[in-house]
């Protein structure tokens, strides 16, 4: 089962629990969360960066190119028929009062007008069906369009007749409240097992059908009842997004990656709800986490960092398209984990450790379209002349250290301990980037208004428990031979860093 965790920026965030699992047979549950449409909605485009072409790459939707980020001006007007039988299956949710189902295009929905899981009965069109049911429906089938027919990702399996009939499942319970979570997608149990999905062109191997659950009605999320509706269509974007990467791969292994994804692909549907910035603490505050680390247990400062990683997967989308990501999702249907990523970022023309390199650059400088909106990183320290930086606890793999360097004339500066390194200077409105050599470079400091060092541990661990980190020290000196700026870029969105305490994970 993958849940969705609640964040909401009007509320302090809720103390939510869930249990990890690598998606056996009988797993635990695990934490998470076309021109058709431009007929029917209003969009507001945000054009991402043009592909570069790329020879090979054979998705499994059609192949989309400048993809915008999508904000919807207006619900899809759809009509509906009278509240249908919603029959109890094994496994699937057992709500509070009498079941009832509405029917949309590609979705079952559940619920009950009594009990724990009741929704609001309002029924302002006099249809039947409770507003709030309605609202579910027009946002589930937007989303659907967004993901499936506009984005090209895969349709999910059908579950043959389980909820009735072969539509995407979807129960509203009161999880919020009984489980402290926002929304789940459940899948991955021999039951659910479908081998090959048969609305792709490719045959898979790991294809699972999924049903989904959201909450009957978002109020304890807080605020107004308009933010708590957006907090449901973002939230179904997420958990829709899981039953798409089940329909792939049941069997992924990468936790992280799963929620990535889903937490990624909220803000593509739902632009301007933007509540994946409220998980951008760990990408920016403790940056040197190994990224498969579920976050939050060692280090309060990587709190929901599987969540926070969809900053990643948005620099790849920013810069090689929104089709790499699926490309990524599309290789994790016969290769695991980092594989599955350097597969597809090898088809955009790039590799792991190159993106990687440039990925650390931009979360220093913030940039990114929206940017100006995420967290300031945070300072591992500050390095003096003629002394030795040593870490508080090194870096973790695919993390970084970022290391504040005096600006005093010309400096040289070693990074010991093995692994790479790259030096920025801010000037003005441009960003110089040295490339360190056999751990060293010569800079011009006083070039410079702030001068920092990167650095980066490229290495990928297989899974979470196999995460270490890894130890280095800077020694900074005058002298030497000032080196030519690798690449010169531009700002960003770039605001001074600063060093700041960690927290007590038992406080």
């Amino acid at each position: 089962m993958t849940a969705y965790k609640a964040f909401s920026r009007l509320a302090l965030p809720l103390v939510l629990a869930a249990l990890a699992c690598n998606f056996p047979l009988t797993p635990l549950p695990r934490p998470g969360h076309s021109g058709l449409i431009e007929a029917r909605l209003a969009i507001k485009p945000r054009p991402h960066l043009p592909l570069a072409e790329r020879p090979g790459l054979k998705p499994i939707g059609p192949a989309l190119e400048d993809l915008p980020r999508l904000s919807p001006l207006a619900e899809l007007d759809l009509e509906f028929g009278p509240p249908g039988p919603s029959p109890r299956d094994e496994d699937r949710p057992a709500l509070s009062g009498r079941p009832q189902s509405l029917d949309s295009e590609h979705f079952r929905i559940h619920y009950t007008t009594s009990g724990a899981d009741a929704v609001s009965g309002k029924d302002g069109d006099q249809n039947g069906h409770p507003d709030y049911v309605e609202h579910v429906a027009r946002a589930l089938e937007y989303v659907w369009q967004a993901e499936i027919e506009i984005f090209g990702w895969p349709a999910p399996p059908p579950d043959g007749t389980l909820g009735g009939d072969e539509r995407v499942d979807v129960y509203l319970v009161n999880i919020l409240t009984d489980e402290e979570i926002a929304g789940y997608a459940d899948g991955g149990y021999r039951d659910t097992f479908v081998g090959d999905n048969p609305n792709t062109p490719v045959v898979e191997s790991r294809s699972h059908h999924a049903f989904m659950a959201l909450d009957n009605d978002y109020r304890e999320i807080g605020g107004s009842p308009a933010y708590a509706l957006d907090f449901m269509r973002s939230t179904a974007a997420h958990e829709f997004m899981h039953v798409i990467q089940y329909g792939i791969d049941g069997g992924e292994p990468a936790d992280w990656l799963w929620e990535a994804t889903a937490t990624w692909i909220q803000d593509e549907v739902y632009n301007d709800v933007n509540d994946a910035n409220e998980v951008l603490t760990a990408p920016f505050k403790a940056p040197d986490s190994c990224q498969l680390e579920y976050g939050g247990e060692a280090r309060v400062e990587d709190l929901d960092n599987w969540y926070g990683e969809w900053l990643f997967l948005r620099y790849i989308s920013e810069h090689y398209g929104h089709a790499t990501v699926r490309a990524i999702w599309e290789a994790a249907a016969s290769l695991d984990g980092y594989a599955a990523i350097q597969h597809a970022l090898g088809l955009a023309g790039t590799t792991l450790e190159e993106l990687f390199s440039e990925y650390t650059l931009a979360v220093l400088t913030r940039d990114f379209e929206e940017g100006e909106d995420y967290p300031v990183v945070r300072l591992e320290g500050k390095a003096s002349l003629d002394a030795v930086f040593n870490p508080l606890d090194g870096v973790g793999q695919m993390g970084a250290d970022y290391i504040e360097l005096p600006v005093e004339g010309t400096l040289t500066i070693t990074l010991l301990g093995g692994l790479p390194g790259q030096v920025v200077g801010i000037r003005g409105d441009e960003v110089h980037v040295f490339q360190l050599e056999a751990g060293r470079v010569a800079v011009e400091g006083s070039a410079f208004e702030k001068l920092y060092l990167i650095v980066l541990n490229p290495q990928t661990a297989g899974r979470e428990r196999e995460c270490a980190f890894s130890g280095y020290s800077v020694e900074v000196q005058r002298g030497g031979q000032p080196s030519t700026a690798d690449s010169v870029r531009g700002r960003g969105h770039f605001r001074p860093p600063r060093v700041e305490g960690l927290l007590d994970p038992d406080g």
